[in-house]
C-alpha cells in the first residue's frame, strides 16, 4: 500500500486522480445532483477508462454441442481469487501487441479481418461507478485456423447449460461473461 501523493506517475488535484502517460483510466471527483431521489445530492468518485475494451466469447461445435471457450480470470475484489470469464478481455490499444497467447492473437485477428463474427454489441457499462465506459462483446466462431492452436490450461471449453448453471451462482462468473452470456443466440 502507497499513499496517493507517493505515486510519482499519477496527479492529483480537486477534480479527480490522473494518470501522467494518459494510460489506463483517471478517477473524476463529481459533484452530482438529480431531482425525484431519496438523496438529490451526493459526491461520487467516477472511473473514466482512457480505452474502449474487446470482451470475446470463442465458439465452437464439440460432438455438435456449441462449446465457449472460458477464461479464469483475476481482478481486484474477486471475493475467491478468480471469476470465470471471457475467452478474451482486451484494451483496443493493446491488438497491435503480439502476445505470447495463441488464443488471443488468433481472436485479435480475426476481430481485424471482421470474420466469423456471430453476433456483436457495444455496451455502455455507466451504471453508478464508470463514466463513459463502452465496451465491444463478441462472439466468434472458430474456424479450422483454429485447429492447429493449443489450448492450454488457463482455458476452458463448456457448453451453454454449463455456463448458465455457474451465472446461477454469485460470484462465479464475471460481469463481462454474463454480458456475453446474453449475446448467445440459441440455435447458434
Amino acid at each position: 500500500k502507497k499513499s496517493l501523493t507517493d505515486l510519482s506517475s499519477w496527479n492529483i488535484s480537486d477534480d479527480g486522480v490522473f494518470n501522467k502517460s494518459e494510460k489506463s483510466f483517471e478517477v473524476l471527483f463529481c459533484d452530482i445532483e438529480i431531482e425525484g431521489r431519496e438523496v438529490t445530492r451526493w459526491d461520487q468518485p467516477l472511473l473514466k477508462p482512457k480505452d474502449m475494451e474487446l470482451i470475446i466469447f470463442l465458439m465452437k461445435k464439440i460432438n455438435g454441442v456449441p462449446h465457449f471457450l472460458i477464461r479464469l480470470t483475476k481482478e481486484y475484489g474477486i471475493y475467491d481469487g478468480v471469476e470465470i470469464g471471457a475467452s478474451m478481455h482486451i484494451a483496443k490499444s493493446e491488438l497491435d501487441v503480439i502476445h505470447n497467447d495463441e488464443i488471443k492473437n488468433y481472436l485479435i485477428r480475426k476481430y481485424k479481418e471482421r470474420t466469423n463474427i456471430v453476433n456483436t454489441s457495444l455496451l455502455s457499462e455507466e451504471g453508478g461507478r464508470f463514466y463513459h465506459e463502452q465496451n465491444l462483446y463478441l462472439i466468434i466462431q472458430a474456424d479450422e485456423d483454429f485447429n492447429s492452436i493449443n489450448v492450454n490450461n488457463e482455458y476452458f471449453w463448456v457448453t451453454l447449460g454449463q455456463l448458465n448453471y455457474f451465472i446461477q451462482s454469485d460470484n462465479f462468473v464475471n460481469i463481462q461473461a454474463r454480458n456475453l452470456f446474453t449475446l448467445i443466440k440459441l440455435g447458434d
